[in-house]
């Protein structure tokens, strides 16, 4: 796995020539904290424009309400807020120093079997580093550093509706410290990432072609992607969560092959997703997700939903997405999501109303043929 990983690097340098894609949307060319036009304020004691360097800050204040729809034994509400900081310090004309830290504090109340299992109380539900990544960007060869993010880049194309990242077979351990990272978008459009983690080994890789980030929206731009990481794959059976390729649960203070709280059971099953977006001005937004992972030949769809987890791998897997976008940032936007694979089928309906740009409210109900079907609801408001 780490050899395919090397490959794939050395090949898109080898066919790439000068700097990363460039885009009126940027300021300057960075990979990793981009630059969207009009997004974040400036950090003024760490920016110097002249030099071409700015760093900014962003967040947001969401809240939101789920429950199952065909009975009414769960509900939960949470408030949630959002800060993250990120920039570029040049140190010459071809490198500078890059960082990315977001921080998120979470309150949840729950109600389980008309028993409340958690009520608000001041933020001591969650809080933490979301993610981080530091390191060093070259104008030719990209950003490579360290941090806690995602083995692949696989679910965030999907990143639509209010359940868009979850239900594919990306590395369960989400975003996860300890990890090497490397990512470039180069000058030809081909994209690189890859990562390794130090901890538990698990090596993820997306090889693919984009005319823009994924989350830039751009008018007309386009992503296609193939990645591959050898973690634990995730799909959802209603509101379950079914983990793949699952062993003997981890004990405090083991050293873990995984980045979850169960050890991996096959260090080498491998997961493989090709995945994408096409944009169509701004109006229309298409996306997908197919993933494949090598399911035990004593498993099926049936008995991995009936026990909760696979051994192995969960099968093949398709989430497609399909949203009409606001005209001037403002207004209806519905987002439809088919999830087909072999533990469930699922359809999700989910209408968002953008108040402006920067607000937004929804609600989406999602169907699901062997779960407990879910609605939510759901406002944000960023700054």
């Amino acid at each position: 796995m780490k050899n395919i990983t090397i490959l794939a690097i050395a090949i898109a340098c080898g066919l790439s020539h000068n700097v990363y894609a460039k885009s009126d949307t940027t300021k300057w060319d960075s990979d990793l904290v981009k630059n969207y036009k009009k997004v974040g304020s400036t950090i003024e004691p760490l920016t110097n424009l002249d030099k071409n360097s700015r760093w900014y800050f962003n967040g947001f204040l969401k809240g939101g309400y789920n429950t199952s729809t065909d009975h009414t034994d769960y509900e939960k509400a949470y408030f949630k807020v959002m800060m993250r900081m990120r920039g570029y310090t040049a140190l010459t004309d071809r490198i500078g120093f890059v960082g990315d830290v977001r921080m998120e504090a979470q309150e949840n109340w729950v109600d389980e079997d008309n028993k409340v299992t958690d009520r608000f109380d001041n933020f001591d539900d969650k809080q933490k580093i979301d993610q981080f990544r530091v390191g060093f960007e070259d104008s030719v060869w990209g950003f490579l550093g360290y941090g806690k993010y995602t083995a692949t880049m696989a679910s965030f194309s999907n990143d639509v509706a209010i359940t868009g990242l979850y239900n594919n077979q990306s590395e369960r351990g989400r975003k996860n410290a300890g990890k090497i990272i490397y990512d470039s978008h180069y000058d030809n459009n081909l994209y690189v990432y890859a990562s390794y983690d130090v901890d538990s080994d698990i090596v993820g890789m997306d090889f693919g072609y984009q005319t823009a980030d994924i989350y830039s929206r751009e008018s007309d731009s386009f992503g296609a992607y193939l990645a591959v990481h050898n973690g634990q794959p995730g799909l959802f059976v209603g509101s379950k969560g079914i983990m793949g390729n699952r062993g003997a649960k981890t004990k405090d203070s083991y050293h873990s092959n995984s980045d979850t709280n169960f050890e991996r059971a096959d260090k080498n099953l491998l997961t493989y997703t090709f995945y994408g977006y096409k944009q169509f001005a701004m109006a229309q937004r298409v996306s997908w997700n197919f993933s494949y992972s090598k399911m035990d030949d004593n498993e099926n769809g049936d008995i991995i939903r009936n026990q909760g987890y696979a051994t192995k791998g969960l099968g093949a897997s398709a989430n497609v997405t399909y949203s009409l976008l606001p005209e001037n940032g403002e207004g209806f936007s519905p987002t439809i999501i088919v999830n087909v694979d072999e533990l469930d089928k699922a359809f999700e309906f989910q209408l968002k109303y953008f108040i402006n740009r920067r607000t937004t409210i929804a609600i989406s109900e999602v169907m699901s043929d062997k779960g407990d079907d879910q609605m939510y609801l759901e406002s944000r408001f960023n700054f």
